[in-house]
C-alpha cells in the first residue's frame, strides 16, 4: 500500500460519505474519471472489490470487506489529522472547540456535565452552540472541530456514536376530555400539530404512521419552533405530536394530557457524535456520559 498516499484515501472516504463518485470528484477537486481511477487503484492494491458492482458499473455501495476498510480507513485519516493539530497546537495557533448540543433538547444538558469540560480544557477555548440537526450533520460530516449531542437512528459514517437515551414520541393535548392512556394514530384529531425540530427519521415515522392511519399527506401543520408551538398549543388548544423529553421540559404544559400511542410507537435515539480521532474522545467514559443529561428519559 505504498502507492494509496493521504490523499487517495481521503478520496476514498469522500466517494462513500458523499454517495456518490461524482459528488467525490467535486468535494475533492478532482475529475471523477481520477477518483474511479483511484478506487481501482486502491482495490488492486489490497485485493478484493470494495465497491458493489451492478452488471458492469461500479456503486457507491460498500461490499462488507469495504466496510471493513472504510472503518480503518477513518480512523487512519483521523489520527493523521488529530497529529497535526496537535502540532499547530505547540506553535501556540489552538483552535476553538465547539459542542453542538440539537436545539430542542438544550434543556436536558446536565450543567454539571458542561462544567466539567470546561475544567477538563481551561487551556483551550470551548464554545457551546444550539443547532438544528442539518447544521448539526452538516458540521460532522464537514470535519469540523466539534462534538454532537443529537437525536436519531442515522449518523455520519466518520463519527463514533454513543446512545444515551431512547425517546419516545407521544401525544400530547390541553383537552381534558382524552381519559385513556393512549391513542390509536387513526384517532389523532385532524387540527393536530407536528413538533418537526427532530431527525428526519424521526419526522417520516411519524408521517409514516399517519398516512397508514388513512390520513393524506401533507394534512398535518407542522412547527418547528417551540416557542410558537407552546403559543399555538395555549392559545388554540391544539394538541400536538411531540417527543416526551421536550413536554418535561416546558412548564407551561405540564398540565396537559400525556398519551402514549397504541402501537407503530416512534423511539429515537439521543446520543453523542464524536469523529474519528477527535482529542475530546479521551474524555468520554462510561461514566462521564451517566452524567450528560439531567433526567434520563
Amino acid at each position: 500500500m505504498r502507492n494509496i498516499n493521504i490523499k487517495k484515501w481521503s478520496i476514498f472516504v469522500a466517494s462513500v460519505d458523499s454517495g456518490s463518485f461524482t459528488n467525490a470528484a467535486r468535494r475533492s477537486n478532482v475529475s471523477q474519471p481520477a477518483v474511479i481511477n483511484i478506487i481501482s487503484e486502491i482495490e488492486e492494491t489490497i485485493g478484493c472489490e470494495l465497491f458493489v458492482r451492478k452488471g458492469k458499473v461500479r456503486s457507491s455501495e460498500l461490499t462488507p470487506r469495504g466496510e471493513e476498510v472504510y472503518e480503518y480507513v477513518v480512523k487512519a485519516i483521523s489520527t493523521y489529522e488529530q497529529i497535526l493539530n496537535t502540532m499547530t497546537d505547540a506553535t501556540g495557533k489552538k483552535k476553538a472547540m465547539t459542542i453542538l448540543i440539537q436545539s430542542p433538547y438544550t434543556s436536558i444538558v446536565s450543567t454539571e456535565w458542561l462544567t466539567g469540560l470546561f475544567s477538563s480544557y481551561q487551556d483551550r477555548q470551548l464554545s457551546v452552540r444550539s443547532a438544528d440537526w442539518q447544521q448539526i450533520t452538516n458540521a460532522l460530516e464537514s470535519r469540523d472541530e466539534c462534538v454532537a449531542l443529537i437525536e436519531g437512528d442515522t449518523h455520519p459514517k466518520s463519527v463514533e456514536y454513543f446512545s444515551l437515551a431512547s425517546i419516545e414520541t407521544i401525544f400530547v393535548t390541553p383537552d381534558p376530555s382524552f381519559c385513556d392512556a393512549s391513542i390509536s394514530w387513526s384517532d389523532v384529531p385532524q387540527n393536530t400539530l407536528v413538533y418537526s425540530a427532530v431527525s428526519p427519521t424521526t419526522l417520516n415515522k411519524i408521517h409514516a404512521n399517519l398516512t397508514r392511519a388513512g390520513f393524506a399527506k401533507g394534512s398535518f401543520t407542522e412547527v418547528n419552533c417551540l416557542d410558537i408551538l407552546k403559543r399555538l398549543v395555549r392559545e388554540t388548544c391544539a394538541p400536538v405530536i411531540m417527543p416526551k423529553v421536550i413536554l418535561d421540559s416546558c412548564p407551561s404544559m405540564r398540565g396537559f394530557k400525556c398519551l402514549q400511542f397504541s402501537h407503530s410507537k416512534v423511539h429515537t435515539q439521543f446520543g453523542l457524535a464524536v469523529p474519528y480521532g477527535h482529542r475530546m474522545r479521551r474524555s468520554f467514559t462510561a461514566e462521564s456520559l451517566e452524567r450528560v443529561l439531567v433526567n434520563e428519559p
